[in-house]
């Protein structure tokens, strides 16, 4: 459920707010999309060289693709954002004790 709520969450927060539509529109296209078909051909790499073997490799890509993750990751400079002034004040909250 998490990997679900990242992936959906992070296209979400790394777009262009004028983009933020099309974006989600092609996020949305690509999950639905791909995962039947996914499904289909996991179901027939199981039928070729056996479920505990397919399931071997998915682990085996999934770690894979995992590292690369990381090192793409730690290779981009980390841009730091300002927030808006307003988001500092607290001004306009009401803290009751």
């Amino acid at each position: 459920m998490s990997q679900i709520t990242i992936s959906n969450t992070l296209p979400q927060t790394t777009a262009d707010p004028a983009m933020r539509g099309r974006v989600i529109s092609f996020y949305v296209l690509a999950y639905t999309g791909m995962v039947p078909l996914g499904s289909l051909l996991v179901g027939v790499a199981a039928q070729h060289i056996g479920v505990q073997n397919t399931v071997l490799v998915q682990g085996v890509l999934a770690l894979g693709l995992g590292a690369l993750h990381w090192r793409s990751l730690h290779q981009q400079p980390m841009v730091r954002t300002e927030l808006p002034a307003q988001a500092n004040s607290t001004q306009g909250l009401a803290l009751s004790s």
